[in-house]
């Protein structure tokens, strides 16, 4: 009786494969992280200053998307800017917001306190402002939106200090109250209808 085929096992992957196969990937990154300060302008770094990046978990990637986002700017920044999470994406969106005072360190502390670049845009996009690093985190700090503002356009409203609109936020001013206040006249001050509010008239 014919003897059964066995079918040959097939061969095992040397065990120092996946140790390998991580070194390259680790080498590849480095030299993407080398390549993109070259490409970025940073080729002149000191080793030192490129070993810092690194560490700070700065890829090629990273530093490309950045510097196409908000231009080149010193390592140490960039490599702060990497420790507090910013990307390039709100980075580049907080740009176009149009913050009169903006810098990567007011980019960072925007970023740490929330603030959306996209409400900030639609206000300045409204008339408003230009506002400042700091007054758009109080605007966030007291939950203050672009419809507040909108409904400040529609009722004549085009330049209120920046204080009496957080305090109609405050006091739960919305647009339909100031339409109900302009029944009263047009001469009202915003401050005169957050009284109002408070008193419970509109």
């Amino acid at each position: 009786m014919p003897a059964a085929h066995v079918a040959a096992a097939p061969p095992q992957a040397p065990a120092a494969t996946a140790p390998r196969a991580a070194s390259a990937a680790r080498a590849a990154s480095q030299s993407s992280l080398l390549g993109a300060l070259v490409a970025n302008g940073y080729g002149d770094l000191p080793v030192d200053d490129i070993i810092y990046l690194k560490n700070t978990g700065i890829t090629g990637d990273y530093l490309s998307s950045f510097v196409k986002a908000w231009g080149k700017v010193p390592a140490r920044e960039l490599a702060e800017a990497r420790k507090h999470g910013l990307v390039a994406e709100y980075a580049g969106r907080m740009r176009a917001a149009g913050l009169k005072d903006l810098t990567l360190r007011g980019a960072i502390d925007l970023r740490n306190h929330g603030v959306d670049p996209e409400q900030l845009r639609q206000i300045h996009a409204l008339g408003f402002g230009p506002y400042t690093v700091q007054d758009a985190i109080e605007l966030r700090r007291y939950g203050v939106s672009s419809d507040l503002f909108r409904g400040l356009k529609e009722s004549g409203f085009t330049q209120p200090e920046l204080r009496d609109v957080i305090q109609a936020r405050m006091n739960g001013l919305r647009a339909e109250h100031l339409r109900e206040a302009a029944k009263i006249g047009s001469s009202l001050t915003l401050r005169q209808i957050i009284r109002l509010k408070q008193a419970g008239v509109i």
